[in-house]
């Protein structure tokens, strides 16, 4: 399957097939679960320029800094929905 990459449209693709690739908006889902992929999310989370939305339904994954943590609240940038 070819994408095309000189269209708007979004673009959904494994975490590897990304690796070297730019992307302004990233979205990853499915953070909630305890993961030994580190590698794969760190490729995941490194493509994005602009914007890195990280979907979860339950409680982040312990590979990230809790909610309450200074991380988020110091930090204009970062929002958490």
């Amino acid at each position: 399957m070819d994408l095309d990459f000189h269209s708007s449209n979004p673009k959904i693709m494994t975490w590897w097939c990304a690796k070297g690739l730019q992307f302004k908006d990233v979205f990853i889902p499915g953070c909630e679960k305890r993961t030994d992929k580190r590698a794969a999310l760190y490729v995941a989370m490194t493509r994005c320029s602009e914007r890195l939305y990280l979907g979860y339904t339950s409680s982040l994954s312990s590979l990230f800094p809790s909610q309450t943590d200074s991380v988020y609240n110091n930090n204009d940038d970062i929002e958490v929905i």
